[in-house]
């Protein structure tokens, strides 16, 4: 912390030293900037060129030639050192005091470096600036110089601001369409229940053109008339109305009563008569019995086809497999399946000529 308000001091001291030496603008900036990196500690700065010059404003060459000046003028001295790639920048401070500074009342010369030859202001030789119109030197090709006084118009007069004039109230004001739109007796009874509200609050009995116009963009707003709005606040003794009121409230405002209005009958439709019914003929009848019946035996399943008898092959171990499986007997899938291809018959068959049979096993009869 210490060496950091060391490294402040010193380089707020020698900027304020560079402010009041002799030199031109570009190159008192780009000092000034090389001091503002300065490092007490060391006593160098290294600010890069980009650096620079992008706080300058210029470019990197500028920098460069301003530099060298500094450096001709003996006020810096630019070096490297190890393990910094930048240029280090020593301040000679002993040949700073050897510049004449421009803080001195009796250089006042010094001041005009910057401007141009042909021109001088008197103020540089204690012209007085007080007086309108300040007076300017200039050249005038002889070698000598003529004053010239240049003095300001004077100013114009502003104008003031003319008010514009007060038109007179016309129908369309919100006030008026405010009062119009209250033109039913109920509505009226609401206003004159309203006044008395307002009264009591120690508000106007009538709103303000503000007030009417909000009041009439809330009916319009939530659909319904203005007179709706002022029987709202009426039976609510509220002063003004804000929609949100009807949902916030608790508990919550009472409303108008709506006159039930019935319903209308929707309009009949006009239909045909039916035709009458005719008593069937006892052709139609016997047609119709019919149709049931074909419908009634689609619906039923078909009757089982007949069985064919199973003869033996003559390969008695296929025989044996397939009559145990006629008699009910538990037989193996791959048994009965290579039996049936020996025997040359079908495997649903011989299931179907063993189920009535263990049917009959199963319910034996009497």
């Amino acid at each position: 912390m210490t060496e950091m308000f060391s490294i402040t001091r010193a380089s707020l001291r020698l900027m304020r030293a560079a402010w009041q030496l002799p030199l031109p603008a570009g190159a008192k900036l780009v000092l000034l900037c090389i001091l503002s990196h300065y490092n007490d500690a060391r006593g160098i700065a290294f600010p890069s060129l980009p650096r620079l010059a992008k706080m300058c404003g210029v470019h990197k060459r500028t920098v460069q030639c301003h530099i060298a000046q500094l450096e001709k003028k003996g006020l810096l001295q630019v070096g490297k050192l190890p393990g910094i790639s930048n240029n280090v920048y020593r301040i000679h401070e002993a040949a700073w005091a050897q510049l004449p500074s421009i803080a001195n009342d009796t250089d006042k010369a010094s001041d005009a470096e910057n401007l141009p030859a042909e021109v001088a202001f008197a103020a540089l030789a204690g012209g007085d600036f007080s007086v309108q119109g300040a007076q300017i030197t200039t050249h005038n090709g002889k070698n000598e110089f003529e004053p010239t006084t240049i003095t300001d118009a004077p100013a114009q007069p502003v104008p003031e601001p003319v008010a514009p004039p007060l038109l007179p109230a016309s129908a369309s004001c919100p006030s008026s369409l405010f009062l119009q739109a209250l033109q039913n007796p109920q509505d009226q009874a609401a206003l004159q229940a309203w006044q008395q509200v307002r009264q009591t609050k120690k508000r106007p009995a009538l709103p303000n053109a503000l007030q009417c116009q909000q009041l009439l963009n809330h009916a319009a707003a939530l659909g319904k008339p203005l007179g709706w709005i002022v029987q709202v606040m009426a039976l609510n003794d509220w002063a003004l109305f804000d929609p949100a009121w009807l949902h916030n409230q608790r508990p919550p405002p009472r409303l108008p009563a709506v006159a039930a209005v019935a319903p209308e009958a929707p309009p009949r439709l006009h239909t045909p008569p039916e035709p009458a019914h005719l008593p069937a003929t006892p052709e139609q009848a016997a047609q119709a019995q019919a149709r049931i019946q074909a419908l009634l035996a689609q619906w039923r399943s078909p009757e089982p086809a007949p069985i064919q008898p199973i003869t033996p092959c003559g390969v008695p171990w296929a025989d044996n497999i397939i009559a145990s499986a006629l008699r009910g007997e538990p037989v193996g899938f791959a048994a009965l399946d290579m039996a049936c291809s020996v025997a040359k018959v079908s495997r649903q068959a011989v299931r179907a000529a063993a189920r009535p049979a263990q049917t009959w096993q199963a319910h034996p009869v009497g």
